[in-house]
């Protein structure tokens, strides 16, 4: 029965979702599956790593700063370490920054975060400077566990950009990131082209004692940059009617339920998640409220992927040849054993991909010239036991498949995956033969290149390569011919 319910309540929001079509002439919205990839990739990339934050006052020197904090200051320990593995670089309770706003610079009052390094652009590396304004205080008392002052606005950042930050007696924040290569001293702003943006962890909190929705809200000034909103096909989320909202808004979305786990890989996490497609800045808002009601604490991230995931890396097809070199092409007798190499790089979970995939196997259709000795799985230098390996006799197929166990605890970081396996070229192996592999992401097959192995007899030297022993053979015949010559002539003298 509850699966019924879930269901129908998923058609529902769906229903509502494209219902809203109707109204919404922008950006055009669509629904997608999660595990399905999209074909074109993302030119930025957000990573998780770390790099020193830096807060700028916009000259509100009633703004206060404090570094380093690890003690009861704001919340630094709580259950979004164990809900979100990436949540938290550091050893707990982690140093952050906090900035305490008074509630007299609400509206008017701005700050700005810098990380210096944060991830790539068209492979260049990038940072962000993150303005934050336009906030909205309350002073809705939600816990204790979120600390006891109740006069200022308050947020916290760590020292990734990956982990996003929580903001506190805060209702509304407006957030406009603008990217810049790392090697440019002038900080010159990138006009972002084909990139996503992807803002997770949308909650509702409807049926608690303070009733709210956690919404993200696009500014109308930047929204002709908007290409595309993307939703998942069960999502939980559903186009806001800006009927008596901040006029600012130009688009915005809000949660309906909470049915999905909230852990960055979960396979429910991109239900309140939404996708924005982005060519050019854009600015937008984290805005909690129904009606007069304000949240006063939530955590916000940015994460440049989308729900589906970014294409597939391609795998790399080599074979081994008799110098232990990995090449394209190589040369054996009958009889040798030699390996096919596989390698496959994966996504790196929450830069590229938001929810860890449902299947994950490599299969090699070897060639009939070769007979299967053995198949392993590495990760660098070290073997993975993890999943099973299977050859079918009939079809002259090797597959590594990942179980549950692999699927669940592999470490998503854009590690690549290397399968060898072991062959014997046998009789038939007359003349070269050609093979590939391909690799099963999800439902995605992505296919590698083709490598040649030939018989060593049928490998021709070529031409210019061949003379030059041939005529070093033919002087040192034609000096032994002579000195054998010079012999004869002079013991036939020494005779006479």
């Amino acid at each position: 029965m509850k699966k019924i319910i879930k269901r129908i309540s998923g058609a529902i929001c769906a229903f509502i979702l494209m219902a809203s079509l109707v109204w919404v002439s922008a950006a055009p919205l669509s629904t997608i599956k999660p595990y399905d990839f999209m074909e074109k990739e993302n030119n930025l990339i957000i990573n998780h790593m770390v790099s020193n934050v830096t807060v700028d006052k916009k000259g509100n020197n009633d703004i206060q700063v404090f570094t380093n904090v690890t003690g009861t200051a704001f919340r630094v320990t709580g259950d979004i370490v164990t809900n979100n593995k990436f949540y938290r670089t550091f050893d707990n309770p982690a140093p952050a920054t906090t900035i305490l706003v008074p509630q007299t610079l609400a509206e008017t009052g701005s700050f700005s975060l810098t990380w210096a390094e944060v991830g790539t652009y068209n492979g260049r590396a990038v940072g962000v400077e993150v303005t934050v304004s336009e906030f909205i205080f309350t002073d809705i008392n939600i816990g204790s566990g979120w600390g006891s002052d109740m006069d200022n606005i308050k947020f916290q950042v760590t020292d990734s950009f990956f982990e996003g930050f929580w903001a506190y007696n805060v209702g509304r924040v407006k957030l406009e990131p603008k990217f810049f290569y790392t090697d440019d001293t002038s900080k010159t702003v990138i006009v972002l082209e084909d990139t996503f943006y992807t803002v997770t962890s949308l909650n509702t909190h409807e049926n608690n004692d303070i009733p709210n929705d956690e919404s993200v809200f696009l500014d109308a000034a930047g929204y002709s940059n908007i290409k595309g909103v993307y939703f998942s096909d069960d999502t939980n989320l559903e186009v806001t009617n800006l009927t008596g909202r901040y006029s600012k808004y130009a688009f915005g979305v809000n949660p309906t339920s909470n049915d999905f786990v909230d852990r960055l890989g979960s396979s429910t996490y991109a239900k309140n998640a939404v996708t924005f497609e982005v060519n050019g800045q854009f600015s937008f808002y984290f805005d909690s409220s129904i009606s007069d009601k304000l949240m006063s604490a939530y955590w916000l991230t940015i994460q440049a992927t989308n729900i589906a995931g970014g294409p597939p890396k391609v795998p790399v097809k080599y074979i081994v040849n008799k110098n232990g070199e990995r090449k394209d092409k190589a040369a054996y007798d009958i009889g040798d054993q030699f390996e096919f190499e596989i390698d496959q790089q994966v996504h790196a979970l929450g830069a590229n991909l938001l929810t860890r995939y449902n299947a994950f196997s490599i299969v090699d259709v070897l060639p009939k010239e070769v007979d299967y000795v053995e198949a392993k799985l590495y990760l660098g230098n070290e073997e993975i036991t993890d999943g099973t390996i299977n050859y079918d006799n009939k079809t002259h197929t090797v597959t590594w498949t990942a179980n549950q166990d692999f699927l669940d605890n592999m470490p998503l970081e854009g590690e690549t995956y290397t399968l060898k396996v072991t062959v014997k070229a046998n009789s038939s192996f007359t003349k070269e033969a050609k093979n590939s592999a391909y690799a099963v992401f999800n439902s995605k097959t992505v296919n590698s290149n083709e490598v040649i192995v030939s018989p060593i007899e049928s490998v021709k030297v070529p031409a210019t390569d061949a003379f030059i022993p041939l005529l070093i053979s033919c002087i040192a015949s034609l000096l032994i011919l002579i000195g054998i010559t010079g012999y004869y002539f002079a013991n036939k003298r020494k005779t006479v």
